[in-house]
Formats: C-alpha cells, structure tokens, sequence
C-alpha cells in the first residue's frame, strides 16, 4: 500500500507534497462517515418537521370536531422516518402521542375561545328596554293579536320586583 500524499502549491508557486500516516487517512474517513450520517438525520429530520408543520396547519384550519378523527386518521398512516432501533420506535411513538394530545388541547382552546366569542356577541346584541316602552310593546303586540281586545294589565310595581329580582339571580350566576 502507498503511503496517501497530498500535493500542494505554496504562495511562492512551489508544490509541496504532504505525506499522511494510515491513521490519519483512517481518522479522515471515518470523520467523511460520521458527517455523512449526520447529515442523513439531519435531512430525516427536516422531512419529519416539514411534515409535522404541514400536520399542524392542517390541524389548526380544520373545524374542532373532526380534529380527533384526523389525528385517529393520522396515527394509522405509515411514518415518513422509519426508525432504526426499539428505543427510537418508543420515542418516536412518545412524540406522536404527545403531539396528538397537544392538538387535542389546542382545539379544546379554541372551542372555548369561540363560545366565550358567541357569548359575548349575543350579550352585546341583546337590547335593555326600559320597562314602560316594554309594556307599551307589549300592549301594542296583544292588541293585534286578539283582534282589538287588550288583555289584562299588570302593575308595574310587580314588573318592577320581577324585573329586580331576576337581576339578583343574573348577578349572583355571573
């Protein structure tokens, strides 16, 4: 076997040839390997991510009540990154619960920012009438109803207990 050299040209123009041991040349490629390696989980690793964010995406513009299905879906399809050994199998399979339950949990977050949403419009939209434009409605509404008969009037001290005591129970439940 010959020993590897290396030829190079100096600054002055000259060449130099460079003699390297078998261990060197040994060191070096096992070093070329190790990079290769790593820079084959690196590339398995950007592919998982991809797929990943392409996961969530999907998951996040889906409707709250098919996200389980889709993960169950999901869960079943074969992963793009096999792993090599049982310990990589057991985290990979760790992760995918974990994000799985994460998404569930984003959903139920954002269910409960839609119905707060809901509450809040409906609230905002109801409209407080004073009580005796309520009873003039009120009077206006019976009186098409039965045809020119006005049904019997309540006093409006009694409407106005009702009125306060229904409030006592809103405030007490809010």
């Amino acid at each position: 076997m010959q020993t590897p050299t290396i030829t190079r040209l100096s600054p002055t123009g000259s060449k130099i040839r460079r003699i390297f041991s078998a261990t060197a040349v040994r060191n070096h490629e096992e070093l070329l390997k190790s990079s290769d390696e790593i820079r084959q989980k690196l590339e398995e690793i950007r592919r998982s991510k991809a797929y990943e964010m392409m996961k969530y995406e999907t998951i996040a513009r889906m409707n709250a009540g098919s996200v389980s299905a889709y993960l169950r879906q999901e869960r079943f399809k074969p992963s793009p990154v096999k792993p090599s050994t049982e310990i990589d199998e057991l985290l990979q399979k760790h992760d995918e619960e974990t994000k799985d339950q994460a998404a569930c949990i984003i959903q139920q977050f954002f269910r409960k920012c839609v119905r707060r949403k809901q509450i809040q419009e409906t609230l905002y939209s109801w409209q407080w009438i004073p009580i005796q434009k309520r009873l003039r409605y009120i009077e206006a509404i019976a009186e098409r109803m039965s045809g020119g008969s006005i049904p019997r009037k309540t006093d409006l001290t009694v409407i106005k207990n009702k009125v306060s005591f229904f409030r006592c129970i809103i405030a007490r439940i809010s």
